[in-house]
């Protein structure tokens, strides 16, 4: 049996929309139909402030195809000149990254709103809270 107590706690809303600075608090290679695999990348909020901690998310899908798409996640960790490379997904875990957060309704239940990060830049280029 587990003890849980809930006394207090307030539920919480999606993150705001806007620009936030996240740390890869985990990435795992996983298989997709193709072949390719994609990355389940999880991010730890850093900035703004009052969201340090937060959790967000997103998939990276490695198909050539869809690479075109989520350059700018591999640009802001990598560096703007990128070729064929070898990585292993943990290499990312702890590194910094700016993105936009924007909300997304989930198909399966529509009540639900997820802070989806799009549009990632270098950590460096963080110009703090804008929303």
């Amino acid at each position: 049996m587990i003890d849980v107590d809930f006394t207090g706690v307030v539920k919480a809303g999606p993150l705001p929309e806007g620009q936030y600075l996240l740390v890869i608090s985990d990435c795992q290679e996983l298989p997709t139909e193709s072949g390719y695999g994609q990355l389940d990348v999880s991010f730890e909020v850093e900035r703004p402030a009052e969201f340090t901690g937060r959790t967000c998310r997103t998939w990276i899908n490695l198909h050539p195809k869809s690479l075109p798409f989520h350059m700018d996640f591999f640009e802001a960790l990598l560096g703007e000149e990128l070729g064929a490379i070898q990585m292993e997904a943990s290499q990312f875990v702890g590194s910094k990254v700016g993105a936009f957060l924007v909300h997304e309704r989930s198909e399966k239940n529509p009540n639900r709103i997820y802070s989806n990060p799009q549009s990632f830049f270098p950590s460096e280029s963080y110009e703090g809270e804008q929303f």
